[in-house]
């Protein structure tokens, strides 16, 4: 191999390692050596067009990760927000007043409309000798 194929080799494994693409400095090597046909001695006038499109690629996921990193930032962001707003909300909820069960008598509180206050409980039921 020359030198130029070297640099190429390396310069394309250094940013395949850069931009996570691939885990270790061996398989960036390898990945390097596929994309570029290095195996082979014969390089053709495809070899710029290749790196080109590789680049474009590594961009277009680079782009791809902002923009997911934007989501889940954003998500983040709203989740915060609600969170908030349920705390806000817990800690403005104050206890009901106790309803009293107190009626007034004169009232009527069934569906004949008789008041409670007309009803004896003396005429139901005796308490005393006959």
């Amino acid at each position: 191999m020359d030198i130029n194929k070297i640099q190429k080799l390396n310069k394309l494994a250094v940013d395949l390692k850069k931009h996570n693409i691939v885990d270790s400095k061996e398989e960036a090597i390898k990945q390097a050596e596929n994309v570029v046909g290095a195996k082979h001695d014969d390089f053709s006038t495809k070899e710029p067009d290749r790196m080109r499109e590789i680049e474009k690629e590594i961009r277009k996921i680079g782009f791809e990760v902002r923009e997911q990193q934007q989501k889940i930032s954003d998500i983040v962001k709203t989740l915060n927000e609600v969170l908030e707003q349920l705390h806000n909300s817990k800690l403005n909820i104050r206890p009901k007043e106790k309803i009293s069960a107190k009626k007034d008598p004169t009232k009527p509180i069934d569906r004949n409309k008789v008041a409670p206050s007309e009803v004896s409980i003396e005429k139901y039921f005796y308490f005393g000798k006959k």
